[in-house]
């Protein structure tokens, strides 16, 4: 399938050289040499991380998305034939079998990347009140940039349920101005904004000169493939046109103790 490593890369498990040398012995030279070119699996692997190493949600990957998950949907009907159609060998069977493999990892790879995009959704749904503090306003309008149109029925679905449960649990129970004192002053907690001066490593794709690390640093020039570590806030933008890549995870899962978290 498409999304297999490039020939010639080391391998990552014995495993997997196992299956790359079966797969070469099956396949003409031309169709090996497709096999094992997919640069679409590496973005979604490396949006991934960086997704889990930012402190913010990151511009979603759609166009990237989208195509994979055609790629995966074509893959998997072209194996249901060879598996499912009569006169197959076992040459046949082997080598879907393999591909099989393959898409499964391409899957949860992109699962990973929706699912740590979803935990950090979770933690600003507070932005899609319909009630949201004026000094709110772009911050909501810049996460909504930033997220598919799924997430934001997501968030939307999730922040209605939120607001139902207090209401049930809790706001309804107060004096007649309780409600309405509790929601101001919940707003700058529910919705605070995530720590874009914390360090991250990063790699650096592609040469950037003039780079400045914060305000008092000199300029200086990033040569491609160099790694730093630095404020995320200084390569935010960096990030998201793809010139650097972020690496060591810094996202703290909402479902962990604040304190382990910390």
């Amino acid at each position: 399938p498409p999304w297999s490593r490039e020939r010639g890369a080391r391998p990552r498990a014995g495993h997997d050289a196992a299956m790359d040398d079966a797969l070469q012995d099956l396949l003409s030279p031309e169709e090996a040499a497709g096999a094992f070119r997919n640069e679409q699996v590496s973005q979604i692997m490396q949006a991934y991380l960086d997704e889990n190493a930012a402190p913010e949600l990151l511009p979603f990957r759609g166009e990237l998305v989208a195509e994979l998950r055609e790629q995966l949907a074509g893959q998997e009907e072209q194996i249901a034939e060879i598996t499912e159609g009569e006169g197959r060998t076992v040459e046949e069977v082997f080598t879907a079998s393999l591909y099989q493999m393959d898409i499964d990892r391409v899957k949860y790879a992109l699962a990973k990347y929706l699912r740590v995009r979803i935990l950090k959704l979770e933690r600003v749904a507070g932005l899609f009140r319909a009630d949201l503090a004026p000094e709110l306003a772009d911050a909501a309008a810049e996460l909504r940039r930033k997220i598919s149109d799924e997430e934001r029925q997501f968030a939307g679905e999730l922040e209605k349920l939120y607001e139902a449960h207090i209401d049930d649990a809790v706001l309804r129970h107060l004096p007649e101005d309780g409600p309405e004192t509790l929601r101001s002053l919940g707003d700058a907690d529910i919705c605070r904004p995530p720590r874009t001066d914390r360090f991250v490593f990063c790699r650096v794709n592609e040469t950037v000169d003039g780079f400045l690390a914060h305000e008092t640093a000199e300029p200086a020039t990033w040569e491609e493939g160099d790694v730093h570590v630095a404020p995320y806030a200084a390569i935010k933008s960096f990030v998201e046109d793809g010139r650097m890549s972020l690496s060591a995870p810094h996202f703290e899962d909402p479902q962990r103790p604040l304190a382990d978290a910390a």
